[in-house]
């Protein structure tokens, strides 16, 4: 029946959507066992299923196959392609080939592959695949000249990327000489275990204005972004340091611990920062030049912060100019005090301006 379509005949098909039944949980891993006939019937079906060159808007949801058909191992020929996405690939080890050659490409999403540990360079460049393999050495000194003879800029229309729910994914190989991406503006990655963003992303993506990094599990840092200048980090339990991002201005910051620096970052002007289980605010607000907090903190801290104490918490924030503070009720908060319960579900707040100075506060009828 897949033969039979004749899909590549379709020479006026510009928009595709194909869908499997998803073999994936709600958590994003493989659930049941899927037979050998089942791997090889699916990934024949969709081998038959092969769109015509001129398409513009792919989208493949729930393909479970182990292997990708031969159609997308280099999908080089699809000149046309504006959009691709692919969702739920429950067994796929490896993104598709030669997606940096398509020129026109500038939305590209992949989502719930829980499979692939590595995007290598073929992901940029089909002949750069022998570089994962081992059969060109990154200390060879002729590489750079090898990958750019004749290659050009891999992905030179894309402007939005995102890498989602690859629950196993350690390592994107992009090395600092090889180009792609120039016109990137927003990239999104969310619940992998991958370690660092590649220099050659820091080092080519010139117009990346907005990332968004939600429980990338191992990563450390976020530097070197010449033109980057929104920053969401949340659940990202290993960050440590935001640094030498010259045009960053807004930053999102929840619940990651270990972030202690945030350096080289002379444009930044406002931020947003939420632990509720933080027992203090972070001592790297007490060197950023802000003029805008917004807090969103423990009740147990919040009254901290209203004490007004320069050596304690109000040390941190004191040089703000705008400040936004909100107490939220948490586990083993509620027998603080003697209140109603209208009042414990009351909005605990502090709002305090520098100049003109005001300060206004709420916490709770039983203070005041």
């Amino acid at each position: 029946m897949a033969a039979k379509a004749n899909l590549s005949s379709k020479h006026h098909l510009t928009r595709l959507h194909l869908v499997f039944t998803s073999r994936l949980g709600d958590n994003g891993k493989v659930k049941g066992n899927i037979s050998e006939e089942e791997h090889r019937r699916t990934e024949e079906v969709l081998d038959n299923l092969c769109p015509p060159t001129c398409m513009e808007e792919l989208d493949i949801k729930g393909y479970f196959a182990r292997g990708l058909p031969q159609w997308m191992r280099t999908m080089s020929a699809f000149g046309s392609l504006r959009r691709l996405q692919l969702d739920d690939d429950a067994c796929c080890t490896h993104l598709p080939n030669g997606l940096g050659q398509l020129p026109f490409l500038d939305y590209f999403w992949f989502n719930r592959a829980p499979s692939v540990r590595c995007v290598g360079h073929d992901f940029l460049f089909p002949s750069l695949g022998g570089q994962a393999d081992g059969k060109v050495t990154r200390n060879n000194n002729r590489q750079p000249h090898h990958t750019l003879r004749g290659a050009g800029v891999a992905f030179p229309k894309l402007r939005k990327v995102g890498f989602v729910g690859m629950l196993g994914w350690t390592n994107w190989e992009w090395e600092q000489h090889v180009p792609a991406m120039p016109a990137l503006e927003e990239l999104t990655i969310i619940n992998c275990k991958l370690q660092h963003l590649p220099a050659g992303l820091a080092q080519h993506a010139c117009r990346l204005r907005e990332l968004r990094l939600t429980h990338v599990q191992h990563l450390v840092s976020v530097e070197n972004f010449p033109s980057l200048v929104k920053l969401w980090s949340y659940d990202n339990p290993r960050l440590e340091r935001i640094s030498n991002n010259p045009s960053l201005q807004w930053i999102d910051i929840r619940n990651c611990p270990a972030l202690e620096q945030l350096d080289g970052l002379p444009s930044l002007r406002s931020l947003e920062w939420r632990d509720l289980s933080a027992e203090a605010l972070p001592e790297y607000l007490r060197e950023a030049k802000l003029k805008k907090l917004r807090v969103d903190c423990s009740r147990r801290l919040l009254k901290l912060i209203a004490l007004q104490d320069e050596s304690s918490e109000w040390g941190k924030i004191q040089h703000v100019q705008q400040l936004e503070a909100y107490g939220h009720k948490i586990e083993g908060e509620a027998e603080e005090a003697d209140q109603s319960h209208e009042d414990e579900d009351a909005e605990w707040y502090i709002y305090c301006t520098k100049e003109p100075y005001s300060f206004d506060a709420y916490l709770g009828k039983s203070t005041g």
